[in-house]
């Protein structure tokens, strides 16, 4: 999972990731209105992706039973944003059982949705990266959340956090005397001296990012594929 706010590149990140001789190999799957158009604007081959948005359960349903009869053509599959998804989700659900007084029914029933996403991801194979908004740690109505990538019901970022497998966070640094350049939280332990504490981002020890890629710096040039190709071993198809 790649996270971050608006601007940061996220999904130029995880198309670059998989393109390679003027193509892509990736296959998207956009929930935004737009999502691809930073890819057309920087001159990138755009990659395979469903035509319209998807909003919904039987759409998003739809998009992957069609990867899944065509996997053999890609070796990833994107989906940009969960975040925004996963709020449609929750939309349709709400509308689903108005007027039921059960107040767990709604988050439960979009808590397995999204575990079912994550078990269908699973199922085809394929590398998978899904892109999602960043949400930084925050009081809300009374329930602490440590910050992470933003889904709905907020209570899933905890929940879904175990069910990926990297979690990076990108994010543009801004110090004195050098011009901004992109970086990845990473979760690791060995803050870069270089940087100064007051780059740390806030409660940063308990920031929701993990990598299984042996890196223990906590910040990482930002290069998703490098990132992943410096694995042992390296993805395949990167």
């Amino acid at each position: 999972m790649l996270y971050g706010p608006p601007g940061s590149e996220k999904t130029t990140d995880a198309v670059r990731a998989f393109t390679r001789d003027g193509r892509c190999t990736a296959f998207v799957i956009p929930c935004e209105d737009g999502a691809l158009k930073p890819i057309a604007a920087r001159g990138m081959p755009v990659p395979d992706h469903v035509t319209e948005p998807v909003k919904s359960w039987s759409a998003m349903s739809q998009a992957i039973g069609w990867i899944a009869q065509n996997r053999q053509n890609y070796s990833a599959v994107i989906i940009d944003t969960i975040s925004t998804f996963s709020a449609y989700l929750y939309r349709d659900v709400e509308k689903q059982y108005e007027g039921n007084k059960n107040k767990f029914l709604i988050p439960t029933t979009c808590r397995n949705y999204l575990y079912l996403l994550r078990e269908w991801i699973r199922q085809l194979g394929l590398h998978s990266i899904f892109v999602a908004h960043a949400m930084a740690p925050a009081v809300l109505d009374g329930v602490f959340y440590r910050g992470g990538p933003l889904l709905t019901p907020k209570s899933m970022i905890e929940q879904y956090h175990g069910q990926i497998d990297s979690v990076l966070r990108v994010d543009t640094l801004a110090l004195p005397g050098r011009p901004p350049f992109r970086v990845y939280w990473t979760g690791g332990e060995l803050w870069p001296q270089e940087l100064g504490v007051l780059t740390q981002p806030p409660d940063w020890r308990s920031w929701r990012t993990k990598n299984r890629e042996g890196c223990g710096a906590a910040v990482v040039p930002a290069d998703l594929g490098a990132f992943l190709r410096g694995r042992v071993p390296p993805y395949a198809g990167l």
